[in-house]
């Protein structure tokens, strides 16, 4: 299935549901360069090795300045010029990389992105921002920038992981919350001991997925209004994940439930819908509770990007589907951090 969103900064096609018998529309006598990982290099050898094609190291260790320098070191080498197209292969980490590098490299070269895992094809690559992290501040540095397009491959999940699945559902599960609480339902439904049994089922998944966020982002592409609610449950989210090595799913999957803890307090948020979204994390695999220190979670917190001042723009709940954005002190963020330690993460 082919498809087309624009944005105010251009267009993006969108190829989905396809499989290792699609060709790649990289186009006739254009010079590609795939970036991937050790670990996905060594699992599509066969696929990779039709391209020339840069490996860089698996995991969150990758999204550094560092590697951004040895991505341009290694497209120098191989003769990259302004007309290369730059296919970024992988998860959200890859996705990132190779979106700020073509951002960078010649001043701007166009960029691909392949996601292979279901968090990057549900959320992480789709809506143009990419970058890298600072130290434990994620995402610090980063552009926001369209792919000429996206190659959505199915087949890439084969090699998934169940705890990447469950990563990839804390992100479908947020857009249930913030917009179809029926993606919830359908979260519900697949087994993580064997998710593929039901192809169709994650297929309805991954495009939901992929129009929810491409409207929000045509209508709000540089993160001005709307595009904020797409951040539910990662100001927390983004802070613990550093601190304590969580995976992002995981740590979305705790940020949800303070989010919604702050929703009840200061939204109006029915408190069965908390319990609800409890029973569907626990279902798909995700942790309801982590020991901090809100002292040093919040560290980290207050120099999320959305902070202005003294305050920070938070994602909360007035009911599910209905999300919104409130100004809270930083102050009272830090107290209910505090209480939510105390508390026993309830």
């Amino acid at each position: 299935m082919q498809f087309t969103y624009r944005f105010p900064s251009g267009k993006v096609t969108y190829y989905s549901d396809q499989t290792f018998d699609d060709s790649f529309p990289a186009g006739q006598g254009r010079k590609t360069v795939f970036l991937t990982d050790e670990h996905l290099y060594s699992l599509y050898r066969s696929f990779f090795d039709q391209f020339n094609v840069i490996v860089v190291e698996a995991g969150e260790r990758s999204k550094t300045l560092q590697s951004v320098e040895t991505v341009i070191d290694r497209l120098v080498r191989l003769q990259a010029d302004r007309h290369t197209l730059l296919c970024g292969a992988g998860g959200g980490v890859i996705t990132d990389l190779a979106g700020f590098v073509g951002a960078v490299y010649m001043r701007g070269i166009q960029v691909a992105l392949i996601p292979t895992s279901l968090l990057a094809m549900v959320d992480a690559a789709l809506g143009g921002k990419n970058g890298v992290n600072l130290g434990l501040y994620k995402n610090m540095i980063g552009t926001v920038r369209q792919p000429e397009f996206i190659w959505i491959n199915n087949s890439f999940l084969s090699s998934l992981p169940a705890a990447e699945w469950s990563n990839g559902l804390a992100e479908v599960i947020k857009y249930g919350c913030i917009f179809e609480p029926a993606l919830l339902e359908l979260a519900a439904q697949i087994d993580l001991n064997a998710p593929l049994n039901n192809p169709e089922l994650i297929s309805e998944i991954i495009n939901r997925c992929v129009r929810l966020k491409n409207e929000v982002v045509a209508s709000d592409e540089q993160e001005t209004g709307l595009r904020k609610v797409l951040n539910f449950g990662h100001t927390v989210a983004h802070a613990i994940e550093n601190k304590h090595s969580l995976p992002h799913g995981s740590a979305v999957s705790i940020g949800m439930l303070f989010a919604c803890r702050l929703s009840e307090k200061y939204t109006g948020l029915d408190k069965d819908f908390s319990q609800r979204l409890r029973v569907v994390l626990e279902g798909a695999g995700l942790p309801l509770s982590l020991n901090f220190d809100a002292a040093d979670i919040f560290s980290v917190l207050k120099m999320d990007k959305k902070k202005s001042g003294d305050s920070i723009d938070f994602i909360l709940l007035e009911q599910p589907g209905n999300a919104v954005v409130r100004n809270i002190p930083l102050d009272t963020v830090y107290n209910e951090l505090i209480a939510y330690v105390h508390e026993g993460h309830r």
